[in-house]
């Protein structure tokens, strides 16, 4: 899918290597570490995780950086090589990576979806009261309040995978408050003062795209 990994990689900054594919089409061997790790999974899970690491492995080497596993944290968060930036997203049919050196980024985030509509109930739990404020004005100018709500929910998957490896703290929907620029398809995320322990001189830029029946979202600082 070229076309997809040129248009993900427009939301990310030049420096940035983004490679995307379908799950069971991305073709190549894991290292048997790799293996290991997923011997036990069902097919579904073998098949998005040996996507991902096969394209990681790809756009690793368009760095310079040459194969090695590319294993799991206890966290499940991919160990990546020293001195590289990475993030890995996928659903059932589409699996997208992106790569940077820590020269260039520091951390990038991302998160793919499907378009489909979040469930009212699931956008109750997600959404901070000025969120829900922003999808009622939304939907009462003829927007499509499930769609928005899943672009909210992607956003913030984004922001919280861009954050973690520089705070190694989980944070919960309720921490962070995005202001959303339909116009522009930019997004800015705000944590709440007593849980914000990013450091003090990164600046984050925040994208998000709709490709076709996708959304996704990027985040680079």
């Amino acid at each position: 899918m070229p076309h997809r990994s040129q248009e993900i990689a427009a939301l990310f900054p030049d420096h940035v290597i983004v490679l995307a594919g379908k799950p069971g089409s991305v073709t190549g061997e894991l290292f048997n570490e790799e293996l290991e790790c997923v011997e036990r999974a069902v097919e579904k899970r073998r098949l998005e995780f040996t996507a991902g690491r096969l394209l990681a492995r790809e756009a690793l080497k368009q760095l310079g950086v040459g194969p090695s596993p590319l294993l799991p944290a206890k966290d499940r968060s991919p160990i990546w090589p020293a001195g590289i930036a990475g993030t890995i997203s996928h659903t059932r049919d589409f699996c997208a990576v992106a790569v940077a050196t820590h020269n260039n980024s520091r951390c990038l985030g991302m998160d793919v979806e499907e378009s489909s509509p979040l469930r009212d109930e699931l956008i109750e739990r997600i959404c901070t009261e000025r969120e829900l404020g922003w999808l009622a004005s939304r939907e009462k100018a003829g927007e499509d309040r499930g769609r928005l709500g899943k672009l909210i929910f992607s956003a913030k998957e984004a922001f919280y995978k861009c954050q973690y490896p520089l705070t190694a703290r989980f944070l919960e929907f309720e921490d962070v408050e995005l202001e959303i620029d339909l116009d522009s398809s930019t997004f800015t995320a705000t944590v709440r003062p007593e849980v914000n322990e990013l450091p003090t001189d990164l600046q984050l830029s925040a994208r998000f795209s709709t490709l076709d029946e996708l959304i996704v979202c990027a985040v680079s600082g």
